[in-house]
C-alpha cells in the first residue's frame, strides 16, 4: 500500500450510470466537486453511456466503460480495461455505487491489487431480489468497508447482507439550496398559485417507489377545500396521476410540473411538504424542505426519522398510514404560526447535520482512516 503522507490519495468512483436528478449521482457529484484536491485525486468511471445531457464538469478525469451490465458480452473486456486503469493510475481506493458496479468493482479491485475496496449503500433495499441478495452476501467477503448515508440503512445492510457492522460507516448526505432567490420556476411553467390559499407540496420523481398515489390520497383526504397541491418531479406518468386526482375530485387543484432549476424557490411556495415514498435511504428532498424552513410530514421509513425530530421539526407517521399523515397535515394547515416555528427549527437542525462541508470532511477523514489503519471504528 502506498503511503498517504507523500502523495495524494487516489480514489476511483465506479457507478452504473449518471443521470439527472438522481440522489446518489447528486451526492457523488457534490463530493467530487468539493473534495480537497491538495490531498485527494478523484477519478469517475461510469459503466453505461449517458442517455441524456448531464453536466460532468467535475474537474476530474471521467471515463465511460460502455457496458450495460455485468451480464453484457463486453463485460470481460471492460473488466480487463478497468483493472489496467486502476493499476496505471495507482488507485488507492475504489468506491462502488449500485449493484452492477459492485460486482465489477470488486473483481477489478482484487485483480488490480487496489488497497481498499469500498461499497456504498444509499437506499433501503427497494426491489432487492433474493438472487441479488445472495450475490451481495457473497461479495461482502471481498469488500473492505461500507459507506451508508443513514443509521437505518446500516442496520438493514447488517441484517440482510450480513455485512459486519464494525466495518460500516454512516455519513449523512450534504445538501445546500440551489439559488439565492428572485426566480419563479412555477411561474415559468405557467402555474399561477393563489397566494391567499395554502399549498401542500412534494418533490419526488414520478417512479413507483415514490408512491405518488399516497400523496394524492392524502391530498384528497384533507378537510380544507381551498388547498392547492403542487407535485414537482420528472417522469412519464403525469397524465396517469392527473386521472387519479380527477377520480378523487381534486384535479383542478393539482399541479404536476417538471422543474430543472431553482427547485428550492418552488419549495418556498409550500405551506406544508410531504414525503410519501415507500422506500428511502436518506431523502435529499426532505432535507431541502427543512432548509427552506418548511414543516414536513413523512412516513417512518429509511432515514426519515434521522432528518425530522418528530413533533419538533416535522412529523413522522407509521408507514402507509394515510389517516395519520392527513391528520398532521390538517393540524399544520390550521395552525400556521406553529407550522412556521416548526419550519425554522427544522432549518437550524438541517444546517447543522446535513451541510456539504460536514459530509465532505467526514468522507475525507474516512478515506485517510481506512488507508492508515487495518480496522475502522465508526466515528460518532
Amino acid at each position: 500500500m502506498s503511503s498517504t503522507a507523500d502523495k495524494k490519495i487516489r480514489i476511483a468512483y465506479l457507478i452504473n450510470h449518471f443521470g439527472k436528478g438522481g440522489g446518489t449521482e447528486n451526492q457523488l457529484a457534490t463530493l467530487i466537486r468539493n473534495i480537497d484536491r491538495t490531498r485527494f485525486e478523484p477519478h469517475l468511471l461510469i459503466m453505461k453511456p449517458l442517455w441524456e445531457e448531464v453536466d460532468l464538469d467535475f474537474g476530474c478525469k471521467v471515463t465511460f466503460l460502455n457496458t450495460t451490465s455485468f451480464l453484457s458480452f463486453r463485460f470481460p473486456l471492460v473488466l480487463f480495461r478497468l483493472v489496467k486503469y486502476l493499476r496505471r493510475n495507482r488507485i488507492d481506493i475504489i468506491q462502488m455505487f449500485f449493484f452492477d458496479a459492485r460486482i465489477l468493482g470488486v473483481m477489478a479491485g482484487k485483480l488490480a491489487g487496489t488497497s481498499r475496496i469500498v461499497a456504498s449503500r444509499r437506499d433501503f433495499g427497494y426491489n432487492l431480489s433474493d438472487n441479488r441478495l445472495r450475490v451481495l452476501k457473497f461479495l461482502r467477503r471481498f469488500v473492505d468497508y461500507m459507506l451508508v448515508n443513514a443509521h437505518r440503512v446500516k442496520s438493514m445492510v447488517t441484517e440482510k447482507e450480513l455485512f459486519p457492522a464494525e466495518r460500516i460507516t454512516v455519513i449523512h448526505n450534504g445538501v445546500e439550496l440551489e439559488s439565492n432567490g428572485g426566480n419563479d420556476p412555477l411561474g415559468e411553467q405557467g402555474i399561477k398559485l393563489d397566494d391567499s390559499r395554502p399549498v401542500l407540496g412534494m418533490v419526488a420523481n414520478l417512479r413507483p417507489v415514490k408512491r405518488i398515489d399516497r400523496y394524492i390520497e392524502v391530498a384528497a383526504s384533507i378537510s380544507r377545500e381551498d388547498v392547492q397541491f403542487v407535485l414537482i418531479g420528472r417522469g412519464d406518468e403525469a397524465e396517469e396521476y392527473q386521472q387519479m386526482a380527477a377520480q378523487k375530485g381534486i384535479a383542478d387543484r393539482l399541479y404536476i410540473v417538471q422543474i430543472v432549476h431553482d427547485i428550492d424557490q418552488a419549495i418556498r411556495r409550500f405551506d406544508v411538504a410531504l414525503l410519501t415514498s415507500q422506500s428511502e435511504g436518506l431523502s435529499n428532498s426532505l432535507i431541502e424542505y427543512c432548509l427552506c424552513e418548511k414543516p414536513a410530514v413523512a412516513f417512518d421509513i429509511g432515514g426519515n426519522a434521522e432528518i425530522l425530530d418528530d413533533g419538533v421539526t416535522g412529523y413522522i407517521v407509521p408507514d402507509g398510514d394515510i389517516a395519520a399523515m392527513t391528520g398532521k397535515v390538517d393540524y399544520l394547515l390550521d395552525n400556521p404560526e406553529f407550522a412556521a416555528e416548526m419550519g425554522r427549527k427544522s432549518a437550524a437542525r438541517a444546517q447543522e447535520m446535513f451541510s456539504i462541508s460536514k459530509m465532505v470532511r467526514l468522507t475525507e477523514k474516512f478515506y485517510v482512516g481506512i488507508l492508515g489503519n487495518d480496522t475502522m471504528v465508526e466515528k460518532k
